[in-house]
Parts: C-alpha cells; structure tokens; sequence
C-alpha cells in the first residue's frame, strides 16, 4: 500500500469541501476522517485545515459547541507552525461563533483580531470578512445605518479581489441592512444586482436568502403574488439544502405572508415548522419572532390560550435580549451612538469612561484606531478614499472662511488610462494607480491630502496654499508622473496626467470647488492632455 503523502491529504481536503454547500454534516465527517491522516503522516497544517472546515461546518449545523472546541485546536496547531493567514480565518470563525450565540462582545473581538492578521498580511480576503463580521455587531445592536457603511466597505475589497462568493455575502448582508431600514424598493434593485453574482457563487443557500429578503420587499410593498412566488422560490431551494438559519428565516417570512392572507392553515404549517427549525439551533432572535406570530395566529383563529402562551415566550425572550443588550450597550456606547466609521469608531467608549473602560487594554484601543484608519483608505492605492476626502473637504474649506486663509484643489487624471487596462490588463493597470499615488504622496507636504476620487482620478487638498504654491505642487506631480520609468512595469508603457486646480472663493463649498477644479481638468484633456488648467476662479 502506497504511503499517504501531503498532497493526498490535500486533494482530500479539496473533496471534502465539495459536499460543505450541498451537505456540510458530510464535509464535518469527512475532515474529521482526514485530520488524524495528516496527523499520523506529520502534516501539521494539513491536519489544521482539516479541522477549520470541520468547524465551520459544524457552525453552520448548528453544534456550536463541538465547533467552538474544535476550532481551538486549530489555533493551537497554527499558532505553533506560524500558520498566521488560517489564524486570521480562525478569528473570523470565532467570531462567527460567539455572534450565533449572541456573544457579541467577543465576536466583535475575535472579528478585530481578525483585521489586525488582515492588516499584518495585507490579506483583503480577511479585510472583507472582518468588515463584514463588525458589521454583523452593528446590525445586531439595531445600528443599521452603521451596519449598511461596513458592509459596503466590506464589498469594496471583494469586488477588488473579483471573488464571487465574498461579493455574493457581502451583497446579502447589504440587503438584510436595507430591509430593517425599510428600503424595500432599493432591496429589490439590489437583490436583482446581486442575482448574478449569487448564482455565479453556486451557493444554493444564499440564492434562498436573496429570493427570501426580495419576497419579504415585496410582502412589505403589498406586492402579495410576487411575494408569494418568490417566496416559494426560495422555500424549494431550502428544501434541498441544509442550512437551517436559511431554512428557518425562509418560514417565517412564508407564514407571516400567509398570515397576512388569512390563510390561516398555511400560516400554521409554516410557523410550526419555522419553531421546530430555530429550536435545533437555537437563536432568540428568531425564535422571539416565531413565537410573536404564532401569537398572532391564535389570536387570529380565536385561540387565547394558545394566544397567551406565545405572547409570553416571546416576551421572555425579549427581556433577556434586553437585559444582555443593555450589558453589551455598556462597552459599545449605545446611549452616544456611533460617530461616522470615516471619523473615528468608538466601540469600547461610553458617555461616563467607566471603571470598566479605563481598565480596558492599550492594544485593544489602538486596534480599533487601525478599524478607523483601514476605513479611510482606498484599498488599492493606500490613499484617503473618497469618503474621507469629503471630510476632510468639508473640513479645511470651513476652517479657511474662518481664518481667512488660503485653500488650493487639484483634480488629476490619468491620462488614456482605459488603454492601459485594455492594452496591458486590468492588474497593470492597479499597478500604474498605485505607482501614481505613490507619486502623488511624495509630491506634497504632510498637511496636503491625497485622495483617490474614482477609477483613474485623484484630488489633491492643499491647504493654507494660494496660486503660486499650489502651481508648483501641481507642476511636481506633472512632470514625475511624466518622467517615472513606467518601463519597469512594461518596456512600452508610458503614462501621463492631466490636472485641473480651482483656488478657494469667499463663496465657496467643498462641491463647488470641486466643480471648478474638474472643469478645469476637462479642459487640460480637451487641450491636448499631459498639462495644468486654471478653474476660472483662480484666474
């Protein structure tokens, strides 16, 4: 018999994960099978990736426990073999974990400790899950405005990475916050977006979710047949998969239709059966939910016992979730709310700085600035994105009114750059925005602000700057964009970059200066490129 060698194990592992969508329970067995041969032959990351999927299937089947206890040692054999990138994806699981249980305290640690291995690797993989995960805390304390700004971030570096699948999870956590903030239409366009991409994913469940989220758009909208029909959609899927989160959402939002109806049998079917799902694993938040319609029901049918024993478990588990909220609230400074992410996240502050909070660690405070920082930055270029741009805009257009200095804009294109991601490929052309803002930073001083606006297109603030200065950076960035050895990159590529510049007026705003600057971009393109243009109102 032929010796087993780490590429069997791998191949094995490769197997096993093509039964984790349609059948985790058989992914679980199958790695729990593989480890101790990966084991026995000294393979030890191997037999750490074998048990990390075994974990996470055993998190989707819901035995939180023995996944919990399972993913432990895979931190261990990880943190032993420097496995560091399956080390930020056992924090992301973690946090996974502790946020099914309502833990959500630890999940938002264990989903910081996965930003900072992200950061550390420069992993955007691990960035989208983190930001997603941080996101999923917000959502759960009822901050969806918040939840919606991360799990936007969150898509941003997966449609970096073209990753269907974290693209897909990103857009049905975008969905679910603008369900609860009830942009039923705006869910239907996105969920019709997203369609593609879920597909493309081949993630049965999670096509049952979109068609589930766009369903409940329709029930609130009063499109009731629609409604219905997508509804059926998505139950029929979750009758071929095993995902009981799915599963059970899909029943709830299928008897609160029927209920809605009036077809009262129906509505029963479904919600039993909804019941009967979230007890096997175990989610208040669901099952508050169940049983609040089921109360319903039964007033409905003329049932008042049955009325009166659902309405108290429902508030039973209201109060619980209130009593563990306000606790967590404590630490995540629910009475302030949360301050833009763009300016700065405040997770572990409270109004008072209470005992609890001064004793918090250094390390943890400067984890959460990095979260503040990483969602600043265009994650491509390493510059200020255009959010915090904005900010910033707003910022020092205000402060120069009111101290009467000077302010300075530049808007800057590259030049033909669609050729050069037409001619070269799309990853030359990352390369060539990275080496201009690169460029660009080195150009200006340490108060100037670099920023990427969009694309090709990146705006320069520079304050305390009037013409003569602000030409100069201006004609600095030109020529070392012109001059820069692009070669290096590809023997026939060259790049060049238009600017336009717009000086502050009295009557100005951030918007307004920025329409001057970019009228006077357009016409350094229209008079031939590679050249400086004046806004009117710096003439």
């Amino acid at each position: 018999m032929q010796a087993l060698t780490p590429h069997d194990i791998d191949e094995q592992i490769k197997a096993a994960l093509l039964w984790f969508v349609p059948d985790c329970a058989k992914t679980a067995e199958m790695a729990a099978l593989i480890a101790p041969l990966a084991q026995r032959i000294q393979y030890r990351e191997g037999e750490a990736e074998a048990l990390f999927w075994r974990a996470r299937s055993l998190w989707a089947l819901g035995q939180l426990d023995e996944g919990r206890k399972t993913l432990r040692r895979v931190e261990q054999i990880a943190q032993q073999e420097g496995l560091l990138p399956l080390l930020g994806r056992c924090h992301d699981l973690a946090g996974d974990l502790h946020f099914s249980q309502n833990h959500y305290l630890l999940a938002l640690k264990s989903w910081i400790k996965c930003l900072t291995q992200a950061t550390a690797l420069h992993e955007i993989s691990l960035y989208t899950q983190a930001y997603i995960g941080i996101g999923n805390v917000f959502f759960a304390q009822n901050y969806f405005n918040d939840a919606l700004r991360f799990h936007e971030d969150a898509l941003e570096f997966a449609l970096i990475l073209q990753d269907n699948t974290a693209i897909s999870r990103c857009y049905l956590n975008i969905i679910a916050d603008l369900v609860q903030l009830q942009q039923f239409e705006t869910v239907i366009h996105v969920s019709q977006a997203a369609q593609s991409y879920v597909l493309d994913s081949q993630q049965k469940p999670w096509l049952a979710d979109l068609l589930s989220y766009r369903g409940q758009a329709y029930f609130e909208l009063n499109e009731y047949e629609l409604a219905n029909r997508t509804l059926l959609e998505a139950f029929q899927i979750n009758t071929e998969v095993q995902y009981r989160w799915s599963q059970a959402l899909n029943l709830l939002a299928l008897g609160r239709l029927a209920l809605a109806r009036q077809a009262h049998h129906d509505a029963e079917h479904y919600l039993q059966q909804a019941l009967s799902t979230i007890l096997s694993f175990q989610s208040p938040n669901l099952l508050q939910q169940a049983h609040l319609l089921l109360a319903q029901l039964a007033t409905a049918q003329s049932k008042p016992q049955d009325a009166l024993y659902h309405y108290r478990e429902h508030h039973i588990i209201v109060i619980e979730q209130a009593k563990q909220q306000a606790s967590d609230r404590l630490i995540m400074n629910a009475e302030r709310r949360m301050k833009a992410v763009e300016v700065k996240l405040e997770l572990l502050r409270t109004r008072h700085e209470n005992a609890e909070l001064r004793q918090t660690r250094a390390s943890d405070l400067a984890l959460l600035e990095t979260l503040s920082q990483q969602a600043q930055r265009d994650a491509l270029t390493g510059v200020l994105n255009r959010r915090a741009l904005n900010l910033h805009l707003n910022n020092e257009v205000s402060a120069a009114h009111a101290n009467n200095t000077p302010l300075a804009i530049l808007m800057i294109d590259l030049d033909h750059f669609k050729k050069i991601n037409d001619q070269y490929s799309h990853q030359m052309g990352d390369k060539v925005l990275q080496k201009a803002a690169a460029i660009m930073q080195d150009s200006v001083r340490n108060n100037d602000i670099v920023a990427r606006y969009g694309g090709e297109e990146f705006t320069v603030l520079l304050p305390q700057s009037g013409l003569k200065s602000a030409m100069a950076v201006a004609s600095r960035i030109r020529s070392r964009i012109e001059a820069e050895n692009w070669a290096l990159l590809n023997p026939q590529l060259k790049c060049t970059c238009s600017i336009g510049l717009a000086l502050l007026e009295l009557s100005d705003t951030g918007d307004s200066m920025v329409g001057t600057a970019d009228k006077a971009l357009y016409l350094a393109k229209k008079n031939g490129r590679n050249r400086i243009e004046i806004g009117s109102n710096a003439q």
